[in-house]
Order: structure tokens, then C-alpha cells, then sequence
């Protein structure tokens, strides 16, 4: 009974699917120096199909719905999750037995990407409410375009540039087929799918733009194959939870003269951060798509621009009497390390999510929690009002990250060029200047005067910010945990640069993180470092906010 379901609702699909498979199989043998193109070939065919397939269900399953045939829409459905989930497990055994390979491994894209969507399929069937089935079928369609068009297409532009990595250019042309599919997909999508505010071109064109500058840059950083599961994903989230955000209707309400004012603004200032070189091109990126979440999310971009700039210029500062900038301490051979190796060099992005890592996720937060394919899910909605009353408390957290962040920098960049005598904050034993796990006076004082000039913006700006606070005589509590939680932070760093962080000890006995100068010792970087302080520093703040 199934199988003459499937084969009687799907059976051009599968047989387009075996065709085209079949047709590839037997090319890479009679072509093998031309197999990576063959199976671009392929991807883009059979995940195009895919996307199709998913667009015809969009339109069927509301008619069904309309038609009071919600049993004949909801089964066939079903037999297209099940068919999917058959699919995946052919193709997952076929690439554990070395079926599908490319320059001699295992071929694992191939299997992420019925997997991806299965996951989705499943999600929008028996998760996302009943009447927003064909958005979500939509929203699927629209997502595997992507996969398909501007992944296929993007491999084979970068691969005749280096056939073993991915390439810029390839990523530009995946960043532009992203940006069409999600611009006419927009435009012309059924009336049930976005908000009416989307008839607004500017709207159309800021949500085209950062979604496709998203998506192309977990594409640019995926690896094995893994994109055709991370790409998917993203976009369905971006997709039904950016699409129905209130901020759009403020947008749309801009002036065009002050929107391409805007337009131009931003153009400006990137170009000015990286001719500076304070962010690299990849910390440009991820710096873009870290103020469109805190923008989408209405989280005041105040406190991390402050982190920013000042964080920045203490790097700047020239090192004690003689005025010289660490670097050039560093070439004549004085006693200093850098614990970083990417000290002096523009923040790339590993650098700018382990600092603004906390930042986006609680952006996300802020946005899932404005989705209504998630929030009217019953046991979704309870979870959700139970921490929609507690926006303030995660906009707090927000300051107080950075405040950690901005009193860790200072500690580090400032005790570096004004501190004296560097000691292991655990140990006691003389570091070099620099070195991880190394506190000064100098740089412990910096430290906390970097949290509380945070602690100082949030006090002199509490009136703007959107804080659910529920007691207005609590501003001095949270200017308190703001400023120490973010001291905390700084020490926290120190601590587990001391014990974690990539350390090695010189023939002088010195410890340093300079992996040409002896032994090495612990393995973490200076990233990561920052990254799990901040977090140890958001959960110790969550816990001062109980009291």
C-alpha cells in the first residue's frame, strides 16, 4: 500500500533521481580526471529536483487544506518524510562503504544532505503549527534552491581556482545566487509566507542581503561536505524567524534618500575599519552579520561599539618610556612575549566571535522568541513566556559580557605596554610580559577600569535601553554586577590562560607562549581562552541576578 503511494505520488521524482545518479556514476568512469565537476553536476540536479518537489507540496498542502481534504494532503506528506528518510539511509551506508568518493575520501556531503532534509521535512510536518504547513514547505523549497544553485555553482567556479579548498571566488559567487534566490523568492512567494511589510523594497533588499551574507559565510567555513547540512538549516531558521520580526515595519517606514544614506554610511566605515586594519576581511564579515542580529533583535548596539573602539585603541597605545609599540619591543629582542599570535594584526573572525560570541547568541534568543513557527507550539510557549519576562535580565548579561570583554582586553594590551614585573596568577613564578596566565599592577588596575567605564555607559544610558526591569532602584545593583562581573571576567581569562593555554618554557627557564622557545605545555588558544571566560562570566552573572 506505501509503496504504491510513494510510487503513484513520487514516482518521477525517484525515477529522475536514479536517472541522473545513474548517468553520473557511469561519467565518472568513462571521466575520472572530471569527477568532482560530475557530481557538482549532480548535486545541483538532484537537490534542484528536491526543492521543487517541496514547492509543489507547498502549494498542494494548503489547497488540501481549503478543499477539506486535510487527510489526503497531511498523508501524502507523510509519505514524502518517509521517502526521504529511506533515501537517507541508502545513502548513508553507500558512503560508509566507500560508494561515493572524492580524491580518495569519502564523499559525506552527499548523505548531510537528505539529512538536513529530513530534519526539516519533520519539523515543519509534526512541529510548526498546522496553518503554517505551507510557509514552512515554502520556506524548504526556498532553502534547497540555495543548496542547489548557489553551492552547486560556487564549487565549480572555486574549484577552477584551487580544486582542493574553497576559494573567494567561489564564495562570491555563492553570496550573489543567494542574494537572487532570496530577493525573488520574496517577491514572489504566496501571500501566507511573509508579513505584508514585504512588499517594501527596502525590506526585501536588507533581508536578501544579510541572509545570503550569513549563509555565504557558514558555507565559506564548513568543511567535508558539512555545508549541505549547516547551509539548509541556518536558512530555515533565518527564514521563518528574521521574516517576522517588528523591526521591519520600522524599516520600511525609512526614508529612501536616508536609507541609501545608511547604505553609504556603513559602506564607509568598512572600508575605513579595514584600511586601519582593525578587522580583517573575515572579521568584517562576521562583525556585519553580528550588528544585522543585534539590529534585528532591537539590542542596543551601545556597549559593544564601546568594546570595539576602545579595545581597539588600547592596541594602539605605544609601550612605556620609550613611546615604541609592542611589536617593535618585540623585534629588539627586549623581555616580552606576545600570548597571542595574531598580536598586531587586524581582528579576523575567530577573534570577533570569541568576543561577540555571547552577543549573537542572545541576539538569536531575542528572535526565536518573536518566531510564530516556534512560540505557539504549546510546550514552546510556555518556554518562551517564561523567559520573555526576562529580556532585562538577558540585556544585562549583554552589558556585562562586555564589560568582561573590554576589562580583558585593557588588562592584557595595557598591562603589556605599562606593567612591570609579570607573575603567574596561579603559581607565582615570573612570566615573561605577555605571556598567558601573566597579571601586572599595572594591567589589573586597566582591568577594572575597563569594566567600569561599561558599567558608567550602561548608568548614564539605562533610560534608552529597552530593559524589562521590573524595579527602578535595581540600577545600582546592576551597575555593581555589571562592573564586577565584568573585573571577574578579566581574572577568569587569567586563570585559565594560566592552567589551559598553550604555554612553553625557554632555556632560561622563562614560561612563554612563543612555540620556537622550548617545551610546550597545554594546548588552548588565546580564542578560545576568551571565549570560554565569557562564558563562565555569563553564567556566574546569571547566578549574581538571582539574589
Amino acid at each position: 500500500m506505501f509503496l504504491n503511494r510513494i510510487l503513484s505520488d513520487f514516482g518521477i521524482f525517484i525515477a529522475f533521481i536514479a536517472i541522473i545518479t545513474g548517468i553520473s556514476i557511469g561519467l565518472t568512469y568513462v571521466f575520472p580526471e572530471r569527477k568532482f565537476v560530475i557530481r557538482k553536476w549532480l548535486h545541483i540536479f538532484s537537490v534542484g529536483i528536491t526543492a521543487f518537489v517541496s514547492y509543489s507540496l507547498s502549494v498542494f498542502i494548503p489547497d488540501s487544506f481549503s478543499e477539506n481534504q486535510v487527510f489526503i494532503g497531511l498523508q501524502v506528506f507523510d509519505d514524502f518524510i518517509l521517502l526521504i528518510l529511506i533515501i537517507n539511509v541508502i545513502l548513508w551506508i553507500a558512503v560508509l562503504f566507500g560508494f561515493f568518493k572524492i580524491n580518495g575520501r569519502k564523499s559525506w556531503g552527499i548523505a548531510w544532505f537528505p539529512l538536513s532534509l529530513f530534519i526539516i521535512l519533520y519539523w515543519v510536518r509534526y512541529f510548526a503549527p498546522e496553518k503554517n504547513m505551507g510557509a514552512g514547505l515554502y520556506f524548504t523549497a526556498v532553502v534547497f534552491f540555495i543548496l542547489a544553485f548557489a553551492d552547486g555553482f560556487a564549487a565549480l567556479v572555486g574549484y577552477n581556482f584551487n580544486p582542493t579548498n574553497k576559494t573567494r571566488s567561489g564564495s562570491m559567487v555563492f553570496f550573489g545566487i543567494t542574494l537572487l534566490i532570496l530577493s525573488l523568492s520574496i517577491k514572489y512567494a504566496p501571500i501566507y509566507c511573509f508579513p505584508e511589510i514585504f512588499i517594501n523594497e527596502k525590506c526585501i533588499f536588507l533581508f536578501s542581503l544579510f541572509g545570503a551574507l550569513m549563509l555565504s559565510t557558514l558555507e565559506y567555513y564548513s568543511r567535508n561536505g558539512v555545508d549541505n547540512l549547516t547551509v539548509p538549516l541556518a536558512g530555515m531558521f533565518y527564514l521563518v524567524s528574521f521574516s517576522v520580526l517588528p523591526i521591519w515595519e520600522k524599516w520600511a517606514r525609512i526614508d529612501s534618500f536616508f536609507f541609501l544614506g545608511i547604505i553609504f554610511l556603513v559602506l564607509g566605515l568598512i572600508y575605513a575599519v579595514y584600511k586601519m586594519k582593525w578587522l580583517s576581511e573575515s572579521g568584517i564579515v562576521l562583525a556585519l552579520i553580528l550588528a544585522f542580529v543585534l539590529f534585528a533583535s532591537e539590542m542596543p548596539f551601545l556597549p559593544i561599539l564601546a568594546f570595539f573602539i576602545l579595545g581597539t585603541l588600547a592596541g594602539k597605545l605605544p609601550r612605556g618610556k620609550n613611546r615604541m609599540s609592542v611589536r617593535n619591543a618585540l623585534d629588539k629582542d627586549e623581555n616580552i612575549i606576545i600570548s597571542d599570535k595574531k598580536y598586531g594584526k587586524p581582528r579576523d573572525a575567530m577573534q570577533v566571535l570569541a568576543n561577540g560570541g555571547i552577543p549573537l547568541l542572545l541576539g538569536f534568543l531575542l528572535i526565536f522568541l518573536n518566531s510564530h513557527f516556534f512560540t505557539e507550539l504549546y510546550f514552546l510557549n510556555q518556554f518562551t513566556k517564561s523567559i520573555s519576562s526576562e529580556k532585562g535580565t538577558w540585556l544585562l548579561l549583554y552589558w556585562s559580557v562586555m564589560s568582561a570583554a573590554l576589562s580583558d582586553t585593557w588588562s592584557s594590551e595595557l598591562g603589556m605596554k605599562f606593567g612591570k614585573k609579570t607573575i603567574d596568577i596561579l603559581g607565582f613564578r615570573k612570566l615573561q610580559t605577555g605571556a598567558s596566565g601573566g597579571i601586572t599592577w599595572a594591567g589589573t588596575v586597566f582591568g577594572f577600569l575597563g569594566s567600569l567605564i561599561i558599567g558608567i555607559l550602561f548608568w548614564v544610558s539605562r533610560d534608552l535601553n529597552s530593559l524589562n526591569v521590573q524595579e527602578s532602584n535595581q540600577d545600582g545593583k546592576w551597575f555593581l554586577i555589571i562592573t564586577i562581573g565584568g573585573f571577574l571576567g578579566t581574572v577568569l581569562d587569567s586563570i585559565l590562560g594560566s592552567i589551559f593555554q598553550r604555554k612553553q618554557q625557554n632555556t632560561n627557564g622563562l614560561f612563554s607562549d612563543d612555540e620556537s622557545s622550548g617545551f610546550t605545555w597545554r594546548y588552548w588558544s588565546n580564542d578560545m581562552v576568551n571565549l570560554i571566560s565569557l562564558v563562565l562570566v555569563s553564567i556566574a552573572i546569571v547566578c549574581l541576578m538571582q539574589f
